[in-house]
C-alpha cells in the first residue's frame, strides 16, 4: 500500500474542529516589493517567510467580521494543470488613504501576493495563514462601491492564461507565535 498523506494532520479534535472560510483580515503585497519568498525545503506549499524590500510595507484590510470565501479552481488543458486563485472581499471606509491604496492596487502591473488569515488553524497551527498568488500574481478584477455605504466590493484573481502553477500555500514557520510575528511584520515599514 502506498504512503498516502491525504489524512495527515486531519485528526478530529474537539478543541480545534474544522472551520470553513477565512477571517476578514487580508494582507496584500505587491510583487514588485517582495525581495524573496522562502519555501520549506521538503514542501513547496509551505511558505516560511516573505521578505519585503526596505522602505515598503504590505496593505492590510480588516472587515466587519464577515467570512471571506477564497476560491481555487483547477484548470486542465493542453498546457497542463494550473490553479485559478480568486478572492472576493469587502473594504469598509472611504477615507482618502483607503481610496488611494485601492486605486494603487488596481493599477499594480506586476500583480500581488495575498496572505489571508483562515478560521481553521490545523492541529499544529500550520493552516492558519493562506498564501495566494505567490508565483504568477493576482490582480484587482473588480472594484465597486455600488452599495453607496462606503463599502468597496473587491475581487482579486489571476489573469486568464496566467494562473498559478500550484495550489495556495500555507504560511508557517516553527510555531504559531513565530508565524504570527512574521505575518504581522509584513504590514510594518522596514527601515533601510
Amino acid at each position: 500500500m502506498a504512503n498516502c498523506e491525504i489524512s495527515q494532520d486531519i485528526l478530529y479534535n474537539c478543541e480545534n474542529p474544522p472551520l470553513r472560510g477565512a477571517k476578514d483580515r487580508v494582507i496584500i503585497i505587491p510583487h514588485r516589493i517582495i525581495d524573496q519568498i522562502d519555501l520549506n525545503e521538503s514542501n513547496h506549499l509551505i511558505v516560511e517567510d516573505i521578505d519585503i524590500l526596505s522602505g515598503f510595507r504590505a496593505f492590510e484590510y480588516v472587515g466587519d467580521g464577515t467570512l471571506i470565501p477564497p476560491a481555487t479552481t483547477m484548470i486542465r488543458d493542453e498546457f497542463g494543470v494550473r490553479y485559478l486563485h480568486r478572492l472576493p472581499f469587502k473594504v469598509h471606509g472611504a477615507t482618502p488613504v483607503i481610496k488611494k491604496e485601492l486605486e494603487y492596487l488596481s493599477k499594480e502591473r506586476d500583480g500581488v501576493c495575498i496572505v489571508l488569515q483562515q478560521n481553521y488553524k490545523g492541529t499544529s497551527g500550520n493552516a492558519e495563514y493562506l498564501v495566494m498568488g505567490k508565483d504568477a500574481g493576482m490582480y484587482v478584477t473588480l472594484l465597486t462601491d455600488e452599495e453607496g455605504r462606503n463599502v468597496f466590493n473587491i475581487e482579486i484573481a489571476n489573469q486568464d492564461g496566467f494562473e498559478e502553477p500550484h495550489m495556495p500555500a500555507n504560511f508557517f514557520d516553527t510555531s504559531t507565535a513565530v508565524t504570527k510575528a512574521k505575518v504581522d511584520a509584513l504590514t510594518e515599514i522596514v527601515s533601510p
